[in-house]
């Protein structure tokens, strides 16, 4: 997965709907430094792939309005991150939250609104936990423990537990905590076969089938069959 494109708007510094484009380096891999000086942005850059990815609180949100635009009435907020994915197809996310026509909008006014869009054609969900789920799947939260600025690196300095979380990170990132659910779960199927809840040679493929099952779960093969068939969702 690569980004290649962030917008925000109207979300503190940036008043405006601002673009940072992220260009590929000549032998296809890239690393990103940003520089400014301080309340240009640096750590704005970084919430708003957060928000973006995996939406907040409306009061968080509210609070961090462009101060000019609250001033206004204006409690709209937008981002949008546009990404290359592992497979060559490319994911839009995008994500809003608007007080609609309120003369004093707080955070009680705001409404969240999610739009995906994979190869240009918007698969919107009638249930938005559904395309989160998906979401969260292709990307993982821990992913954004990797983005980070100096007050980040002063805080996992500081944080006892900074090792392990680095840790639950890095196999999200890497999808090894799949690898680990499917060894655990092979071991659970063993343990059955010895208590006779699981017949003695039973194929290797049917023990596949049953962990791939156990693996999925209802939402996740949901998930499976929306990325599949294209279907839209509002």
């Amino acid at each position: 997965m690569k980004f290649r494109k962030l917008t925000i708007e109207n979300y503190k510094s940036f008043q405006f709907s601002t673009e940072i484009t992220f260009p590929v380096g000549g032998d296809g891999r890239s690393i990103f430094l940003i520089g400014g000086m301080n309340g240009a942005g640096k750590t704005s850059i970084m919430e708003s792939v957060t928000y973006c990815l995996y939406g907040g609180k409306a009061d968080d949100i509210y609070r961090n309005i462009n101060r000019r635009e609250k001033a206004k009435g204006n409690a709209n907020v937008a981002f949008e991150l546009v990404m290359e994915m592992d497979d060559g197809s490319e994911l839009v996310v995008k994500r809003s939250w608007t007080a609609g026509v309120v003369s004093e909008p707080r955070p009680r006014d705001l409404t969240e609104r999610l739009v995906v869009v994979r190869d240009g054609k918007r698969v919107s969900v009638q249930n938005q936990e559904l395309w989160q789920d998906f979401i969260r799947a292709a990307i993982p939260p821990g992913i954004t423990q990797f983005f980070f600025d100096g007050e980040k690196i002063q805080e996992i300095a500081a944080d006892d537990h900074s090792e392990v979380r680095l840790k639950t990170s890095l196999e999200a990132a890497l999808g090894i905590q799949y690898i680990n659910r499917l060894a655990s779960d092979i071991l659970y199927i063993k343990q059955d076969e010895r208590k006779g809840y699981v017949e003695r040679g039973t194929t290797p493929a049917a023990v596949a089938a049953m962990v791939l099952r156990e693996l999925e779960g209802p939402d996740e093969a949901d998930v499976r069959s929306v990325k599949k068939t294209g279907c839209s969702l509002s």
